[in-house]
């Protein structure tokens, strides 16, 4: 096992109690929430011990972590045998941890997330908060969905659910219904343990916990619902203008895999396009199916500081959560209620619990039949949702700092003997100004990246430009070439003409010619002839008797 790399506290420093936090690397509201916990807390330091796995959820590594610099690990222990997203018990996992505690000093555990840990982390004896972000491992699919939500799941819906539930995070077996089994019944012991306090940020979890295991009815439990980073919601410059909505504008935001209503939007969209546009933020790769799609528009990624910036510009009437499993809480929810966006939201688990039908959002069964119902009847009628838009604007915002304090006043206090050991102030130092050189690096890197792909953008755009203008040059030239044929083709087809309007001329001349030949030939065989020079004397005669009487007679 490696060295940890801890020192003993600053001169003067405060001694404060060191909590440890058991999660996932899987990022998401989980990480934002364990975040959000460490920067609002001044009374401890926090520490991360978390399971590294991929999207299979085998563990195949431990690391520790300081809270606020989740990207700068402390410390990883590979795993020999990794762990298949959740077990029991394992020797080597509980040796580490063990290690981990001793060596910080930890006086408390947060259980956030139990994928691919053992559930050791329940029984160190230790305060433990285990906050239900969701309802594993009593489900392998997190989040009670198996054709619908699970109001029950025996041994045989179990089978069957770890044999075709696509929602599962691990594939499994008929066969490995037994052993999901015996994890469910020390999940259920390891909860029902004194020193294990049980919290969720919605009752609709425990409501459905105690549903599937009723033993569960006699452990006390609290709601505490998250909070969030004010500084996070604010806009400090001036929105860009509006773009010109004829119609309903609905906003969606965040991801939109099938367990969050893709497939239920994409139903509902042929009604719908007539009467509201859409504008989907967030959605990733999963805007894929929506591309191309007149009226909706898509905004692929955002970060969390540039989202009261896209609101103001965008200006929703409303915005959809379609989620068809019972989640816990909604960090979705909260951001669209703080930004006094009215939400339309999909009647289960804790979107039922949050949402007061009427007065800060709108509820609906979670099919495509109630969804276009509803979004028709307010493009009709969008009054309910400016009064709910303002009253949303009126409700204070729960901030991070409040949920806090409600988590600290169930925490047990701090054995002072615990409280000196380790500091997260001035803990490896060194290594983290080597994470910092390093993510400088990076930084450094993805801005060279990018000019550079700027440039490359530039010199393609250049170049087509180009190829376009040498495409329409030698569109002109053939275009000309064409109009220059198609001149010698009309000057050679008047040209024949004329030739042969010519020949005829000159036959024509040819055969007056002929003719005139003729004649001439007949007069003078006329005039050579004994007749004529007989009847000279008569035809004087004759000229003479036909002279105009006035006429004086000539000489």
């Amino acid at each position: 096992m490696p060295d940890l790399p801890f020192q003993a506290d600053s001169p003067g420093e405060p001694a404060r109690p060191t909590r440890l936090h058991i999660t996932h690397n899987w990022g998401g509201g989980v990480a934002a929430w364990v975040g959000d916990f460490a920067a609002a807390d001044p009374t401890g330091r926090h520490l991360v011990l978390r399971s590294v796995s991929g999207g299979d959820a085998r563990c195949h590594a431990l690391e520790l972590l300081v809270a606020e610099r989740m990207d700068a690990p402390l410390a990883r222990w590979p795993l020999d045998t990794p762990i298949d997203a959740a077990v029991i018990t394992q020797p080597r996992y509980r040796a580490i941890l063990d290690e981990v505690i001793a060596v910080t000093g930890a006086t408390a555990l947060i259980v956030s997330s139990l994928v691919g840990h053992a559930l050791d982390a329940l029984d160190t004896g230790l305060p433990t908060l285990l906050v239900q972000h969701d309802y594993y491992p009593w489900c392998p699919a997190l989040f009670l969905h198996f054709d619908g939500v699970c109001a029950s799941c025996g041994r045989d819906r179990l089978a069957a659910c770890l044999a075709g539930n696509p929602d599962n995070i691990q594939h499994g077996r008929p066969e490995d219904t037994d052993k999901w089994l015996a994890l469910r019944e020390h999940f259920t012991r390891g909860l029902l343990a004194e020193h294990v306090i049980w919290l969720a940020p919605s009752d609709s979890v425990f409501r459905h916990l105690i549903a599937l295991e009723p033993r569960l009815a006699a452990k006390p439990r609290r709601v505490i619902g998250h909070g969030l980073d004010p500084a996070l919601l604010t806009h400090p410059e001036p929105p860009p203008p509006a773009p010109a909505a004829t119609r309903l504008r609905v906003l969606v935001l965040g991801r939109l895999p099938p367990h969050k209503g893709q497939e239920l939007l994409r139903a509902a969209l042929p009604a719908l396009l007539p009467r509201a546009e859409f504008v989907l933020v967030g959605c990733g790769v999963f805007c894929a199916p929506f591309e191309g799609l007149d009226g909706v528009h898509l905004i692929a990624d955002y970060r969390t500081e540039q989202l009261a910036g896209l609101i103001d510009a965008w200006r929703p009437d409303c915005a959809l959560v379609l989620s068809l499993v019972p989640e816990t809480f909604s960090y979705t929810l909260s951001e669209l209620m703080a930004l006094a966006v009215p939400p339309l939201a999909t009647r289960v688990g804790a979107l039922a619990d949050r949402v007061e039908h009427g007065v800060n959002g709108l509820l609906f069964e979670p099919d495509a039949e109630a969804l276009i119902e509803l979004v028709t009847r307010l493009a009709d009628d969008p009054a309910p949702l400016r009064r709910i838009a303002a009253h949303l604007a009126g409700q204070p915002l729960r901030d991070r700092a409040a949920m806090v304090a409600d988590y600290l006043a169930h925490m047990p206090p701090a054995d002072p003997a615990r409280t000196t050991p380790f500091p997260a102030a001035g803990l490896c130092a060194e290594l983290l100004r080597a994470h910092d050189a390093e993510a400088e690096a990076r930084r450094r890197e993805a801005e060279l990246r990018v000019a550079l792909d700027v440039q490359a953008e530039q010199l393609r755009q250049e170049l087509a430009r180009e190829c376009e203008q040498a495409r329409q040059a030698e569109a002109a030239a053939r275009e000309r070439e064409n109009q220059l044929h198609l001149r010698l083709e009309e000057c050679a087809r008047e040209l024949e003409a004329e030739r042969a309007e010519l020949a005829a001329h000159a036959n024509h001349i040819a055969a007056l010619d002929g003719e005139l030949a003729a004649r001439q030939a007949e007069l003078a065989a006329l005039r050579a002839s004994t007749s004529w020079r007989v009847t000279a004397p008569l035809r004087w005669l004759s000229g003479k008797v036909r002279a105009p009487k006035n006429e004086p007679p000539r000489s």
